[in-house]
């Protein structure tokens, strides 16, 4: 008889460790996205949203690995704007490096004129642990508006004015009307924010500035096409400081004393806080300039000149200058007369 052999093999599942209650889906799955916004300049568009803190059911969350930025590219003629949109695109941007409530920046630089681009973002928790749709902004792009020519700058007290040559033009030679600018300014060459509101005359006047610091300044045209603003190339960079333009009042009762060998003058002091200091000037009767004989520090009330004079009738000035970079001086006082026997 043969003998049979019979392998029967019992497979054993079981588990080990503590069991946890299973995670409701909501308690992971980001809110939706709400804040997505774009800016379109001559570099492409920059697309910046928040990254989302709570789930769904409200719970605090940071466990969002990926956004998922999709982007449709749809020919001008062919865009619906009540149709469904399908993305062609999608770009994964790692979101580990950024915390619950931070900002999420993204530069598209693949744009072409003539196209109207829709874009959405998703937030990704990992194993399929995807958000509801963000909104979505879309638009149509355009030939970038050419830089404005020609910038210049006039300085002020406390104010600088920038003014360039109007833009009539996109890159492509269309013309174009209805421009707008922005200006931008910082106190560096590499770093320029907008300053103020859009203009719409090729001119800005930068007020309340501190008179003597350096400022950074450019400009950039802005067209509107259905309610959306492109910024053009920017303008090349110029510099400039406000200056102080006011001068200090002149000295008062200017007395002249004479010497056995020159005079002595005396003024009441002049007590604008920016003063620098006095120059005092000399005519004879009959000349038509004045000759300064010398200058007075600031907390001077008098000044010494030990020229002989000739005999004759001599008139002396007194004048204050500030301590700005230009040196505002101030209308002469009224002159003195002294008469050397």
């Amino acid at each position: 008889m043969k003998r049979g052999i019979f392998l029967v093999v019992f497979l054993l599942l079981m588990g080990c460790g503590r069991k946890t209650s299973p995670v409701p889906p909501d308690a992971v799955i980001p809110e939706a996205i709400a804040n997505l916004k774009y800016r379109v300049d001559d570099t492409g568009v920059t697309l910046s949203w928040t990254y989302p803190k709570r789930s769904i059911d409200g719970k605090h969350i940071e466990n969002i690995r990926v956004f998922h930025l999709h982007k449709a590219k749809i020919p001008e003629f062919d865009y619906c704007g009540g149709c469904p949109v399908l993305y062609n695109e999608v770009v994964n941007i790692d979101a580990r490096g950024t915390k619950p409530n931070g900002s999420v920046i993204y530069l598209d630089t693949d744009l072409q004129p003539g196209f109207h681009y829709v874009y959405m973002v998703q937030s990704d928790s990992g194993w399929y642990i995807t958000s509801s749709e963000s909104n979505r902004v879309d638009f149509s792009y355009q030939s970038i508006l050419r830089a404005p020519l020609n910038p210049k700058i006039a300085v002020g007290d406390h104010e600088l004015m920038i003014t360039w040559s109007p833009v009539t033009e996109h890159d492509d030679g269309t013309k174009v009307t209805d421009v707008t600018y922005q200006v931008y300014r910082g106190t560096s060459r590499m770093k320029l924010s907008p300053c103020g509101d859009v203009v719409d005359q090729p001119e800005f006047v930068n007020k309340g500035i501190p008179n003597e610091r350096t400022y950074y300044y450019n400009v950039r045209a802005v067209t509107v096409a259905d309610e959306f603003q492109i910024l053009g190339h920017a303008s090349e960079t110029i510099s400039e400081m406000a200056l102080d333009m006011v001068s200090p009042v002149p000295p008062r009762n200017i007395k002249v004393v004479g010497l056995s060998t020159g005079v002595q003058l005396h003024w009441m002091p002049v007590t604008n806080t920016d003063l620098g200091g006095y120059h005092i000037y000399h005519q004879r009767k009959g000349d038509t300039d004045w000759q300064r004989l010398g200058t007075a520090p600031k907390g001077a009330i008098g000044f010494k000149d030990m020229t002989k004079l000739a005999p004759g009738v001599h008139y002396f000035v007194v004048t204050s200058f500030d301590i700005g970079l230009r040196h505002n001086e101030s209308e002469y006082s009224l002159k003195v007369r002294y008469v050397v026997p």
